[in-house]
């Protein structure tokens, strides 16, 4: 989500958003495996819009989001010191896309 996904959309890696998107639109990994090797710069606006307009984006988010506060909770009541995990997962929560 904050890192560059331009090898992973040309390798058609299988992330969440990739596999919801193709859960929306059967062919979709390949139609963007497409545009991207055609004009990456065209292409990943085309994939975005995609991923936004569909709630795809919003979604995975909320997954991301919920996942991060369970385990903080869970770090939160650990008898160690656990400000390094807490600060890696501020760090993944608040990635921008």
């Amino acid at each position: 989500m904050g890192k560059s996904l331009k090898s992973d959309l040309l390798l058609g890696k299988k992330t969440f958003l990739m596999v919801k998107g193709e859960n929306y639109n059967p062919g979709f990994i390949q139609e963007t495996k497409d545009i991207i090797s055609k004009d990456y710069s065209s292409g990943i606006t085309k994939i975005r819009d995609i991923l936004i307009n569909n709630h795809i984006y919003e979604e995975a988010n909320h997954l991301i989001k919920s996942s991060l506060e369970d385990a903080n909770q869970i770090l939160s009541n650990l008898e160690y010191d656990t400000k390094y995990l807490e600060y890696f997962s501020n760090l993944i929560l608040n990635r921008k896309f």
